[in-house]
């Protein structure tokens, strides 16, 4: 019998597939990349201190599904340029 995880984790892989394959992004020469699945609560913590500094918004450790790996960054890259 298949549980939730499973589905769920099928729900992500397809989800994954459609943004590589999304019409907008193919028409402007770009694909995206995945990275960041999975952080420690020390890497968490220093985006965060990033992110206090006027960087990129970043949850604190522990507050962000990376650090449970049920999360992914997702960077579109276009006509090489990320």
């Amino acid at each position: 019998m298949v549980d939730q995880l499973q589905i769920k984790g099928l729900r992500f892989a397809n989800a994954i597939r459609d943004v590589q394959n999304d019409p907008e992004v193919l028409a402007m020469n770009g694909t995206a990349r995945y990275s960041f699945a999975t952080r420690s609560f020390a890497q968490q913590a220093d985006l965060r201190r990033k992110y206090e500094r006027g960087g990129p918004l970043a949850a604190k450790p522990g507050n962000s599904w990376h650090n449970y790996g049920c999360a992914c960054d997702i960077v579109f890259i276009v006509n090489g340029k990320a």
